[in-house]
């Protein structure tokens, strides 16, 4: 759970979500992205902390965003800070519940499979 307070980014920018489902699996593109130096002042909190959980190099999910579909790739992050446990405890706790829930989940169906 460590939150950075800079993080630089391509974003990739569409109408149709799968050619950004394409750029992020293939890593291969025909858009061209614009660069982003994304900081506490001019993004979003939640996007910031989104990017934050994703390694440098990887790619966001593809985003709903103003004037269409957006992804995300992370190129570099800088002013890591980790919050105290009072201030991200239910982020803990949801995180753990929606693992154990999906982990459930995947049991049920790798079980029905197995019959």
């Amino acid at each position: 759970f460590t939150f950075y307070t800079q993080i630089n980014a391509n974003i990739y920018l569409s109408n149709n979500p799968q050619t950004l489902e394409n750029i992020k699996n293939t890593k291969k593109t025909i858009l061209k992205p614009q660069n982003a130096s994304l900081n506490t002042s001019n993004a979003d909190p939640r996007l910031l902390g989104l990017l934050s959980q994703i390694p440098v190099g990887g790619f966001s999910p593809v985003l709903n965003g103003k004037n269409g579909y957006e992804l995300y790739e992370v190129k570099s992050k800088d002013g890591a800070q980790t919050p105290e446990y009072e201030q991200v405890k239910n982020e803990v706790l949801n995180a753990y519940v929606s693992e154990q829930r999906q982990n459930f989940i995947q049991d049920y169906f790798d079980k029905l499979r197995s019959k």
